[in-house]
């Protein structure tokens, strides 16, 4: 435990947020995709000769944009990482620091 437990809970809190957060975003991607894919690819059925180029468009920007989602959440992922490792380190050396410090006090009221 922490001496700053108001901030572990405080993190827990958010982080579990930004979780739901990413999985509601997920889902909704995903339903959205899923439209758009249809949407391709009922056009390509019904497209005229010669439109294949912008239907490989389309279908090639759906793929970017996938990935660049996919890049997103990596990334989210890995700043909540950090965040919470920051979190520890920050709240570890306050704890040594406080006990530090206690120490001192202890010691100097026994002169």
């Amino acid at each position: 435990m922490t001496p700053f437990p108001y901030c572990d809970r405080t993190f827990e809190i958010v982080s579990a947020t930004q979780g739901r957060f990413a999985q509601v975003a997920q889902a909704q991607y995903e339903a959205y995709n899923l439209r758009v894919q249809t949407l391709v690819e009922d056009f390509a059925r019904s497209s005229p000769a010669g439109s294949e180029a912008a239907i490989a468009g389309w279908k090639s920007a759906i793929d970017a944009t996938h990935t660049l989602i996919e890049t997103l959440q990596k990334t989210s992922q890995q700043a909540v990482q950090v965040a919470e490792s920051s979190l520890n380190a920050a709240a570890t050396a306050a704890s040594k620091t406080a006990r530090r410090t206690a120490e001192q006090a202890s010691a100097s009221a026994r002169r």
